[in-house]
């Protein structure tokens, strides 16, 4: 590991102001991807600025008028615990709940989740110089594919690893960035970026611009959200594939539908057409299978990761079906 100086940030002003300084500047508040990284020479950060002891971002915040907030530095244990979270936005909760280990989800934050870098073995292999770490090549074209995107791949194919980005773009989230003369917010599916954009970032992060906290609006009486992750192994394992249903219905028919997938693409899919169809409708087994085979329309899966169209199809399915049994277990 590269020697590197450490830095307290006094608030999150300092630590922009830090991040200016040094270039090289990498944050660190949970560090369960970051001090990976660093051990393996993935990333080599002259400075690290520390911003687990800031208060301002740590805080869950609900209010009947503008709905929750989730500062950056929020440890995931906490945000599955809540109350509120578990009885509003169940579809978050589900999505918390599934990460990891309960000693990560204890110093894992709702920030770094969001900014994760990929967990392709041959970006994460110091031994291969693929595309993504300034090589000329993706490696899992002709290489090891079984877990690669299968929607909107190439030049790179990796795909976004994060549990809660899914959950929360099914919910309408949105993002506070700031930055030393500014501060924005937009929505959350807006912030990943794909490799057709740029193949060697994530997200629209500038070097100077921090997550500071996102907002997810007060949701309908009657919404209903799930979130299904299918694993390789049952605990401390990444979605193979995943999907993150949230509805709100009025009458038995779907007036709102947001579905989006995480495993099957650089970043995660909304699946809007399949959306657009289930809007209107009620759920039975012929719109199930509809809704499943719109969704994975645009799917070019590579050599070895077919399985996973089958396997998406499935799992949305399976979502739908734990909605209308959510939907009738309320009204009996």
């Amino acid at each position: 590991m590269k020697e590197f100086k450490h830095i307290n940030a006094t608030s999150m002003n300092d630590a922009i102001s830090l991040m200016s300084d040094y270039p090289e500047t990498a944050v660190i508040a949970g560090g369960t991807d970051l001090i990976t990284r660093m051990r393996s020479g993935l990333s080599n950060p002259s400075h690290l600025v520390n911003i687990k002891a800031l208060p301002e971002i740590n805080e869950i915040v609900y209010s009947e008028d503008s709905g929750l907030r989730i500062g950056a530095m929020a440890l995931l244990d906490d945000i599955e615990r809540n109350q509120v979270i578990r009885e509003s936005y169940g579809i978050l909760s589900q999505a918390v709940g599934q990460i990891a280990t309960p000693q990560i989800r204890n110093m894992g934050t709702i920030g770094g989740n969001l900014c994760q870098k990929p967990r392709c073995l041959y970006y994460r292999d110091p031994n291969f110089h693929c595309l993504r770490k300034g090589g000329k090549t993706c490696f899992v074209v002709r290489g090891e594919n079984r877990y690669s995107a299968i929607i909107d791949g190439g030049p790179c194919f990796m795909v976004h690893p994060s549990d809660l980005a899914p959950a929360l773009i099914a919910l309408d989230a949105k993002v506070e960035i700031i930055s030393p003369n500014d501060s924005k917010l937009i929505p959350l599916e807006d912030f990943f970026l794909t490799p057709k954009t740029d193949f060697h970032k994530e997200n629209i992060l500038a070097t100077d611009e921090l997550i500071s906290g996102i907002q997810i609006p007060k949701q309908p009486n009657r919404a209903y959200g799930v979130y299904i992750k299918a694993m390789e192994r049952k605990v401390w394992d990444f979605a193979i594939v995943s999907v993150a249903l949230q509805v709100s219905v009025e009458d038995k028919n779907i007036v709102d539908a947001h579905l989006v997938l995480g495993g099957v693409s650089p970043s995660p899919f909304r699946a809007r057409d399949a959306e657009k169809l289930l809007k209107g409708n009620r759920i039975d087994d012929d719109i199930t299978d509809c809704i499943s085979e719109v969704a994975l329309s645009t799917s070019r899966p590579l050599s070895d990761n077919g399985y996973k169209v089958v396997l998406a199809r499935s799992l949305i399915k399976r979502a739908l079906t734990e909605i209308d049994n959510g939907m009738i277990g309320e009204e009996g």
